[in-house]
């Protein structure tokens, strides 16, 4: 038995020691990796004029509406209708590269939950387009990013 004790005693001499030689826990509450929300102000999802349907729209690269905020949004299957608003884009003209300013979306785990989520991505979504994008989310706080095309965040709290 004895052996045991000596094993756990040097187990926690060198847990002592990692932890010293990473700076320590954070304390109680503390998440680097989350900043908190305090400040920010919450909202409800805009929904689009189609039931069951939310309006996602990014103009010129940024997310509009939900940059800054908290936003809500109900668990479970969404469907979102993406909008890639560039000014001067329209799709109905003839011989217009619409794929110069596309953008790509990246919906994930927030803070320490980034594993624990699903990632989800669409893009590349072109200019003057609107694409409808179907995303499965169970509870969680998320991360919404434009990864191509333009540099956004929003925060999605779904419950």
């Amino acid at each position: 038995m004895s052996s045991r004790v000596a094993k756990a005693g040097w187990a926690l001499v060198w847990a002592a020691l990692v932890l010293a030689g990473c700076g320590g826990l954070p304390a109680l509450g503390d998440d680097p990796i989350a900043p908190s929300l305090a400040g920010l102000s919450t909202q409800e999802f805009p929904l689009d004029s189609e039931p069951g349907r939310y309006r996602l729209e990014i103009t010129d690269g940024k997310i509009t509406g939900l940059e800054g905020r908290v936003t809500r949004l109900a668990a479970g299957p969404i469907r979102f209708n993406v909008v890639n608003r560039v000014e001067g884009a329209r799709t109905d003209v003839e011989g217009l590269d619409l794929s110069q300013h596309a953008i790509a979306l990246w919906l994930r785990g927030r803070g320490a939950a980034v594993h624990l989520l699903p990632h989800h991505s669409i893009g590349p979504v072109n200019s003057g387009v609107q694409e409808d994008w179907l995303v499965e989310l169970p509870p969680g706080d998320y991360v919404l990013s434009v990864t191509m095309g333009g540099v956004s965040e929003a925060v999605l709290l779904v419950r």
